[in-house]
């Protein structure tokens, strides 16, 4: 689980492109007044509530302000006007099972609420609430009559495959829909659990005569349009499933597919507007709709919402959103965040539509410019935007999925995505910023009826292949087509049954991977021999070292880099570096360990500096940012920039969902210089590095992608198209360090007692180290017989023992050492049943 993001700038638009610059919000414009989202810590117990009809109208709608002790004694501070569990239906989902909404009329204080919220320390996060608005572009003047999008995307043809199913459900998430239009109402579905109209919910899922959907917005059963302005709604669902071959009005891609309405926007909010977008993916994901369009957006990314698109996903969702009609690569959400398919526009000549957002986040495209569909109250007319795009794919899923009910979500993604038609010819600026191309219906629903009867294909890749440390994880991606069931075998006696599992290696070795993939039509296997390589450095050698109760222990190694001390055979603290470490003084034996790292190598990728081709300084508030693959674990140490002027810059780092990973801040001087950021790199594609008010060089000319650190690190391309080189240049890559296996070493602790009875004062050993003689000087209390006697670490007698008669008082006695090697050992000194032993060191 991603930790706590806070919003960033969330101004959003429905996406039929209408400029017409109204916002309803008051305080930041970006989000939504009165309102937060919060959700409580995974320890807090909860009580679901129930939907209740009549009187009593408390419900996870509405809940008692004292439901959560922390929001009541809020309540006494601020006037907090409702608190509500607007996801909760969802209940498969413990994250939003556990999220609440809070509206407060003090919308000014929204800041203020939200760290009282935090104080509490019961909540896992607080954010304000994305505000989510209508984008509409102006009519063409001249009526268009015809269908121009389905024509060029030869859904003829594909209804040759399909007809539709009406088992099939598509949600149209937006202002509203009007059921009873003369081309949706026979296409509407009808919820199977509920008997219209008695006031009761009657299926259980927390909605009250949900019939044909619900408005998530104003709590009630009727998705319907209160006005003419609430049309876009209207317009998207007859674009993704109007009947089709009735007589009346438009086809539609989807045909025979059933409409799910889920009216998102309250009756009394601008209509432009999606004040509650999320709640209604939460609703349409838990009426069970195969395919969810939501043909609006922000700029700005919620943890929030992203865990209800995961949750919507792993309910069986396939999740489609509009790109956004601003011209820019600027990521859009919810059609950038992950587990969602992105939808760019094109006009009648597979041109990207002026206004289409485009980017490397972006999946597919489809026809969006100047398309007719239906409009209230039964009227149709031509609507222009990645809003319109959006539903003609979530219009085709609904179609394949009709044809095949069973084919797994990602297999019909990988059809629609591997079918679709290139366009980079029509769009040389934006190649790889259209997705994967234009729809194409037919060659779509080809694709799915070969899979019908066609057994499974397995292909996997793992994110790491060779690597020199261990544990090493290693995450695998499962690229299998027509399967529904797996096995793993990980050779090293580890297996697993997810579909793209993590695993983590602890040993050195070459390991054969295994997947067994089971569909419908069979099984197949894949065997990727000596596919995963860990090759950790030599293990260090290493010397312990006996001691008396309370001493310190010098324990030495060898190694071929920086040899590192532990207190565990992995993890564990750090002690110490260097080929020698002095413990603490100990008390008990102890074991410790020792491993060696030996540094990763450093080299430059990029272009060298801005000399080539031209460009300027860039200023502009919108993100600009390069995009770039990893490939093996390493860090980003420094780049080049040229400044304008002086003064901080925020460089962010994004994967290629747009989450924000981490943030550098660093002080530039105006002209060129070498800024550090040290920002580690693991593994994965589609990463993007860059920010917005940079006032730093970037190139528009000359530009040559990729450029490529081999088996490292490749610069594949920029937000703005291959064109362009932003900010950074001359990266200094350092791969990761390699780590050897550990070494124990022992700190031994023996019994040296007795002494204080017959050795006292001063004691002298030397010299100590020795290489021929060594002299002891010591006091007895009283005169006797002393055995002295020679012993090596490992216990063993080495010089036969010597017995002499001590004197009360001073005693000196020399060793002859010449015959013992280099080393450490123990001289011991008996007198009667009392012991004293020495540690002595041997020379070259």
């Amino acid at each position: 689980m991603k930790e706590l993001y806070n919003l960033k700038t969330i101004f959003t638009i429905l996406l039929c492109i209408y400029t017409s610059g109204i916002f309803s919000q008051n305080i930041f414009r970006e989000y939504q007044d009165g309102k937060i989202w919060f959700k409580l810590k995974n320890e807090q117990v909860i009580v679901l509530p129930k939907n209740h009809s009549g009187q009593d109208k408390t419900s996870y709608f509405n809940l008692p302000l004292n439901t959560l002790s922390f929001i009541q004694e809020l309540s006494l501070k601020y006037n907090i006007i409702k608190l509500s569990q607007p996801f909760v239906t969802l209940k498969s989902s413990q994250e939003l099972l556990r999220t609440y909404e809070l509206h407060f009329s003090d919308v000014g204080l929204v800041e203020e609420i939200i760290k009282e919220i935090l104080k509490s320390g019961k909540v896992e996060y607080a954010e304000k609430v994305p505000y989510n608005q209508l984008v509409w572009t102006p009519n063409d003047p001249q009526f268009v009559s015809n269908q121009w999008g389905l024509v060029q995307i030869s859904s003829q043809l594909a209804w040759n495959i399909s007809l539709g199913n009406a088992a099939i459900t598509v949600a149209t998430v937006d202002n509203a829909v009007q059921t009873n239009h003369a081309d949706l109402q026979n296409a509407m579905w009808v919820n199977p659990g509920e008997i219209a109209g008695n006031g009761i919910d009657d299926d259980g899922n927390g909605y009250i005569d949900d019939i044909n959907g619900f408005d998530v917005a104003d709590n009630d059963n009727n998705p319907n349009p209160p006005s003419s302005q609430f049309s876009h709604g209207t317009h998207v669902a007859g674009i993704t499933g109007a009947s089709t071959n009735n007589g009346v009005g438009v086809a539609s891609i989807g045909a025979g597919i059933s409409i799910i309405g889920v009216k998102a926007t309250g009756n009394n909010d601008n209509s432009n507007s999606i004040t509650n977008g999320y709640a209604g993916i939460t609703y349409a994901a838990a009426a069970g709709a195969r395919v969810i369009n939501c043909s609006w957006g922000g700029t700005g990314f919620s943890q929030t919402a992203q865990n209800i698109i995961n949750s919507a996903w792993n309910s069986g969702s396939i999740i489609v959103a509009a790109a956004g009609n601003d011209n820019v690569s600027t990521l859009f959400y919810p059609a950038a965040y992950n587990n969602v398919i992105s939808v760019a526009s094109t006009t009648t000549n597979d041109v990207k539509s002026s206004f289409s957002n485009y980017g490397a986040w972006v999946d597919v495209s489809a026809p969006g410019s100047t398309i007719m569909s239906t409009t209230p109250f039964g009227n149709y007319s031509n609507m222009s935007g990645t809003s319109m795009a959006s539903p003609m794919v979530a219009g085709l899923l609904g179609l394949m999925l009709s044809h095949y009910p069973t084919m797994a979500n990602n297999d019909v993604i990988t059809c629609l995505l591997s079918t679709c038609k290139n366009i980079n010819t029509q769009n040389p600026n934006y190649i790889g910023l259209l997705g994967a191309g234009r729809i194409d219906a037919y060659a779509a629903l080809q694709c799915v009826d070969q899979a019908k009867t066609a057994p499974p294909t397995v292909d996997f890749v793992a994110d790491i292949t060779e690597a020199c440390k261990v544990p090493q994880q290693v995450k695998f991606t499962n690229n299998s087509f027509n399967a529904n069931t797996f096995l793993w075998d990980f050779g090293n006696g580890n297996t697993s049954t997810q579909t793209s599992p993590t695993h983590f290696y602890t040993q050195s070795g070459t390991y054969n991977v295994k997947l067994v993939a089971t569909g419908n039509n069979g099984v197949d296997s894949l065997i990727k021999n000596m596919y995963i390589v860990i090759s950790t450095p030599q293990s260090p050698t290493a010397t312990g070292d006996t001691i008396c109760e309370n001493q310190t222990a010098t324990l030495n190694g060898s190694g071929n880099g920086t040899l590192r001390w532990f207190d565990a055979p992995t993890g564990g603290t750090l002690f110490g570096t260097g080929n020698t470490y002095t413990t603490p003084s100990l008390s008990v034996s102890k074991t410790y360990y020792v491993e060696d790292l030996i540094s990763g190598t450093t080299a430059n990728v990029g272009p060298v500096n801005n000399s080539f081709g031209g460009g300027g300084y860039h200023n502009n508030g919108t993100s600009q940012y390069l995009i770039f693959d990893v490939l093996k674990p390493c860090t980003l140490l420094t780049a080049w920039v040229n400044a304008n002027s002086s003064g901080s810059r925020t460089f962010t780092l994004l994967n290629s969902s747009g989450v924000v990973l981490q943030t550098v801040n660093v002080n530039v001087s105006a002209g060129q210089s070498t800024v550090n950021l040290n920002i580690p790199l693991t593994p994965g594609t589609g990463y993007r590095i860059g920010g917005n008010n940079m006032d730093l060089y970037r190139n528009n000319a000359g530009v040559n992608y990729p450029y490529t650190l081999n088996g490292v690190l490749n610069i594949t391309g920029s937000s703005a198209g291959a064109a362009y080189y932003y900010y950074l240049y001359n990266w200094e890559i350092k791969e990761d360090d390699c780590i050897s296996e550990r070494t124990p070493v022992e700190a031994t602790v023996i019994s040296c007692v007795g002494v204080e009875e017959f050795i006292s004062g001063q004691v002298s050993l030397y010299p100590n180290p020795a290489k021929e003689n060594i002299t002891l000087e010591f006091m007895l209390e009283e005169s006797g017989n002393i055995q002295f006697s020679f012993y090596d670490i490992s216990g063993k007698q080495i010089i036969n023992s010597e017995i002499v008669h001590g004197i009360q008082g001073m005693n000196k006695k020399q060793f002859n050492v010449k015959s013992l090697s280099q080393g450490f050992y123990f001289l011991h000194i008996q007198k009667d049943n009392q012991k004293k032993t020495f540690k002595v060191i041997i020379s070259e």
